[in-house]
């Protein structure tokens, strides 16, 4: 997906500003793959930062998947989990307890999750198509 993100980030995203600004509106971009460190990783805080960011950016949340499924445990349950991911997970847990019964579930999914249905201030779920 680099291909794609590059030609979001010089051609698209610039677009889209232009046009926001014209109407008066300040559009940010989040892509949540930027500014993750490697110590971030190292220490587990992925999917805090990436869950915080989310909130941040309420009520607004566009998502637009490659061909990953994301950062996830292997899918055969006789293969090594990824000590990295389980800590993640265990970090991540402090602040959204929740994301424990879905450790089984990829990064992205926890996002798209988080952004849809876990919206305290809005009834997004019932405003959400998936097809």
């Amino acid at each position: 997906m680099s291909d794609e993100r590059e030609s979001l980030t010089k051609n698209v995203f610039p677009k889209l500003r232009e046009m926001f600004k014209e109407k008066g509106i300040f559009l940010t971009i989040v892509d949540l793959r930027w500014g993750i460190t490697e110590k971030d990783t190292e220490r587990g805080d992925t999917i805090g930062i990436c869950l915080t960011e989310i909130d941040r950016c309420r009520p607004y949340f566009l998502c637009m998947l490659g061909y990953r499924y994301g950062w996830a445990q292997p899918a055969d349950p006789r293969a090594p989990r990824d000590a990295l991911l389980q800590k993640t997970f265990a970090t991540a847990s402090a602040d959204f307890s929740w994301i424990q019964k879905y450790s089984d579930r990829s990064v992205t999914e926890l996002e798209i999750r988080h952004a849809v249905l876990n919206d305290p201030q809005s009834d997004t779920a019932q405003k959400s198509l998936f097809c």
